[in-house]
């Protein structure tokens, strides 16, 4: 039986679009993070998954993934969430794929 990892390893091997979006604008990245799936994640930033793409209702990926768990997002970037909760491995592969250090939050704060 296959699992998701094995499904989207041949996905992105067979060229599948990375950013394609389903309902509602949820990008492939944005249901690896709410589904908590480090190495699709991870295999999704290999092929330039867009760590900005946003939902209909204007979340990013990890935005969502966060406010999941209820935290106030208040208009913070991926890379501001991480970097607030402690992710490094998180912050990290974000910086690798172009997160931007300078967007600021709805009260004028960077991500450091």
């Amino acid at each position: 039986m296959l699992g998701v990892t094995d499904i989207a390893q041949w996905l992105l091997k067979h060229n599948a679009d990375v950013n394609c979006r389903q309902n509602r604008g949820w990008t492939l990245l944005h249901l690896a993070l709410y589904n908590n799936s480090l190495e699709v994640i991870e295999m999704l930033l290999d092929h330039n998954a867009d760590v900005n793409s946003l939902t209909d209702f204007n979340q990013s990926p990890l935005s969502l993934a966060i406010d999941m768990n209820h935290l106030d997002v208040r208009q913070r970037t991926p890379l501001y969430l991480a970097s607030y909760r402690g992710w490094l491995e998180v912050a990290s592969l974000l910086l690798e794929y172009g997160a931007n250090v300078d967007e600021k939050d709805d009260e004028g704060t960077t991500p450091f």
